[in-house]
C-alpha cells in the first residue's frame, strides 16, 4: 500500500465536518491581514483587544480547522504508480489549473462521476490539510510554481477559494495574534536565549564590552536584554 493511502487510512479515523470548512471560506472572503503598523497603532491592552484580537481569533479558528478536520482529494490511483492527483481548469486567469480540495467524502464522490477518463482509476483520499501545504512532508512542497489548489465551497453561488502552499504561514502568523501580541519579537528573544548559553554568540557578549542604555541595567552589545546563564 502506498504511503498516501496508508495516510488516507489513518485519517479515516477522524470526522469530516464540511460546515467547519465552509466557516473558513466565509471568514476568508472578507479577512485582512494584519499588519505590524495595526499592532503598532495599540497602546493599551484594551485598544488591542477592540482592533487586533477579533481578526486574530478568527485566524486562530481557520488554524485549528486546518489543523484538525480532514479534507478530500481525487487521485488516479494506477497500479505500480505513484497517485497522480486530479486537477480541473477554470476560465479564471489567476488559477487556469487547480487541484480541487472536498470537505466532505461524498462532495468528492460525486465530482468524480464528472470525470470522463476511461484510463483513470479514480480514488478519492482523506488526508490531513498540512500535507498538501507543508514545505517539508507536503505532497507539493517542490513543485515550481507553487501548485494552486481550491477549496471547494459547494454551497450554492459560493465562490470557491484559490491558494497556494505559501500563503499559509501569513494566517498562522495572524492566528498566533490571538496569544502573543509580537510573536516575531518573542521569536527573536526565544531563539537568542537558545544561542547565547551554547556560546555561539561568547565573543559579543564580554562583559567589558556591555553598554547601559540610560536605565541602571548594562546590555550586550547586540542590543539583546535578555540574562545570560
Amino acid at each position: 500500500m502506498s504511503e498516501l493511502r496508508v495516510i488516507s487510512k489513518i485519517m479515516e479515523q477522524y470526522k469530516e465536518d464540511p460546515k467547519a470548512w465552509e466557516n473558513v471560506c466565509d471568514w476568508l472572503e472578507t479577512a485582512l491581514q494584519i499588519t505590524d503598523a495595526q499592532i503598532e497603532m495599540c497602546q493599551t491592552a484594551e485598544a488591542y483587544l477592540r482592533n487586533i484580537y477579533p481578526a486574530a481569533k478568527r485566524a486562530a479558528d481557520v488554524v485549528h480547522v486546518m489543523s484538525t478536520v480532514p479534507v478530500f482529494v481525487l487521485v488516479n490511483a494506477q497500479d505500480g504508480q505513484k497517485e497522480q492527483f486530479i486537477s480541473f481548469t477554470s476560465d479564471d486567469p489567476e488559477a487556469p489549473t487547480y487541484v480541487p480540495v472536498f470537505f466532505a467524502k461524498d462532495q468528492a464522490l460525486e465530482a468524480m462521476k464528472d470525470i470522463e477518463n476511461p484510463n483513470a482509476k479514480l480514488e478519492c483520499l482523506t488526508l490531513p490539510f498540512f500535507l498538501l501545504v507543508d514545505s517539508d512532508y507536503g505532497v507539493f512542497a517542490n513543485s515550481i510554481p507553487p501548485v494552486i489548489m481550491a477549496l471547494c465551497d459547494c454551497r450554492p453561488g459560493k465562490p470557491w477559494m484559490y491558494f497556494n502552499m505559501h500563503q499559509i504561514p501569513s494566517l498562522v502568523l495572524d492566528a498566533t495574534a490571538a496569544l502573543r501580541s509580537n510573536f516575531q519579537a518573542d521569536v527573536i528573544q526565544m531563539t537568542a536565549a537558545q544561542i547565547m548559553p551554547a556560546g555561539i554568540l561568547d565573543a559579543r557578549n564580554r562583559e567589558e564590552d556591555w553598554t547601559s542604555d540610560g536605565d541602571g541595567v548594562r546590555h550586550p552589545p547586540f542590543g539583546g536584554k535578555l540574562p545570560v546563564s
